[in-house]
């Protein structure tokens, strides 16, 4: 018998979450729910000391976020 390991994928709130201070990250436009969903209500309560402002940019087809403190 063959055991198959299947590793989980990353999720917009869990790349979000390991930023560092001042760090930004660009995601595909299609992805543009996901990630302002992420940004606010999910590490509003994750990470409170802490913001994750998004920026869309239709122009290169990407949404960005940046993690600033407080």
């Amino acid at each position: 018998m063959k055991i198959i390991k299947i590793e989980p994928q990353p999720t917009v709130a869990g790349l979000i979450s390991e930023m560092k201070i001042g760090e930004t990250l660009h995601f595909d436009i299609s992805h543009t729910r996901a990630v302002q969903e992420a940004a606010s209500r999910k590490m509003k309560s994750a990470s409170p000391n802490f913001k994750f402002p998004t920026v869309v940019n239709r122009e290169m087809g990407i949404i960005q976020v940046t993690k600033e403190s407080l």
